[in-house]
């Protein structure tokens, strides 16, 4: 297929799909957070809620970008999810990001890079 025959991804659906990533991976720090509480105390309660609340907004989000991309396109971009709670980890629970984390996010990204163009997918700006 010629470059000028490839169907784009526009960058606002690329984004999009990167913030409903974004959201779901939150929900793993409200349940982190959930889990330096006593068992079923109020602030327990709070982080399950929190947790409870990013989920029904994160499949809000999916569906939207499922009507707008292909199946096998999105979840390429949930592969993400592990580089935004190795920054969550980073920075908020002060873990320690090691060399061999910083080469799974390079090849996260290369990965969907190199996908992108196998689906004959480029990102239009």
């Amino acid at each position: 297929m010629s470059a000028s025959n490839r169907k784009s991804l526009p960058i606002s659906y690329a984004l999009f799909l990167c913030a409903s990533v974004a959201v779901y991976s939150l929900s793993g720090l409200f349940v982190k957070l959930a889990s330096g509480y006593g068992f079923m105390s109020m602030p327990y309660l709070l982080c399950l809620f929190g947790a409870v609340f990013v989920l029904g907004l994160y499949a809000i989000m999916w569906q939207m970008a499922l009507k707008r991309v292909k199946l096998s396109l999105a979840y390429m971009f949930r592969s993400l999810g592990a580089i935004y709670s190795l920054l969550i980890a980073y920075f908020v629970f002060n873990e320690q990001i090691t060399v061999c984390n910083m080469l799974g996010c390079v090849l996260v990204v290369a990965g969907i890079l190199i996908l992108l163009g196998g689906q004959g997918e480029k990102v239009k700006s």
